[in-house]
């Protein structure tokens, strides 16, 4: 099943990239390297996003003086 998986990504992933080459008449490699560095750049503004809602949540917190919401809300107040 495992396998199954890994070589369904494999083949769409080279088909995209393949296709892409293609369209943009450029390499492989270079049609590869772009759509990793759109995956990444895609991956970290998620990154951003998540930072942004925590330092606001705990700003919020901070504010409210109400450091229990904070380590309730983390799940976890033994460890805050």
């Amino acid at each position: 099943m495992a396998f199954q998986a890994i070589e369904e990504k494999q083949r769409r992933n080279t088909r995209q990239v393949l296709e892409d080459a293609a369209t943009k008449g450029i390499l492989p490699r270079e049609a590869a390297v772009y759509l990793a560095v759109q995956r990444l750049k895609k991956s970290m503004s998620y990154r951003t996003l998540v930072a942004v809602f925590l330092s606001t949540r705990l700003r919020i917190a901070k504010h409210n003086d109400s450091q229990t919401e904070v380590m309730q809300w983390y799940g976890d107040e033994e460890n805050c």
